[in-house]
């Protein structure tokens, strides 16, 4: 019950602190973020590009 009122005037009382917690909260996420991103990379499967080399290799050695 007084816990958001006291971080309230914590932080409208001294305005760097505010400055602070603020650039805090926010490096927090955008870590999480990049984190979250580097995690979820590795799940991806990379698949090769479909070469023009490829395809006319494969028609020389067809039969017909």
């Amino acid at each position: 019950m007084f816990g958001p009122f006291t971080l309230f005037v914590s932080l409208f009382s001294a305005p760097l602190l505010a400055i602070f917690w603020a650039c805090i909260l926010f490096a927090a996420h955008y870590l999480l973020m990049v984190w979250r991103t580097e995690r979820d990379s590795i799940f991806t499967a990379i698949l090769p590009e479909r070469s023009e080399t490829y395809l006319t290799d494969r028609e020389s050695f067809c039969c017909f």
